[in-house]
């Protein structure tokens, strides 16, 4: 069975829990801007080119930094999906940022809810 290649952005709660639950359902690379001493971050500029999926399991306010610095770097079929709510500094939602900085060059996708 062949398995999708996941990118997980962040590593708190919830990266640990795609984690939990992708594991062994997909190929995982995660990525944590702070790495814990123990952690073992891969290169974003590394996997990036290699996810199908990337998963921002981050805060909706690095959103707009993180998802300018992978544009150029993902594959043309790489489909980007975000779990956070709220708001970032200049007011706006994760689906804005990805409007604005994606447009229609990449697909992506939103999962909101109370609890994911």
């Amino acid at each position: 069975m062949e398995h999708y290649r996941v990118l997980v952005l962040g590593y708190g709660e919830m990266g640990h829990a795609m984690e939990v639950l992708l594991d062994g359902r997909a190929q995982l690379d995660i990525w944590e801007k702070y790495p814990a001493d123990d952690f073992h971050s891969v290169i974003l500029e590394d996997a990036a080119p290699a996810a199908e999926l990337i998963l921002f399991c981050l805060p909706v306010s690095p959103h707009r930094e993180v998802v300018t610095r992978l544009l150029p770097l993902l594959a043309a079929d790489a489909i980007c999906v975000s779990i956070a709510k709220g708001l970032d500094e200049n007011g706006q939602t994760a689906a804005q940022v990805f409007a604005d900085v994606l447009g229609t060059s990449h697909p992506y996708a939103l999962l909101y809810g109370p609890m994911i």
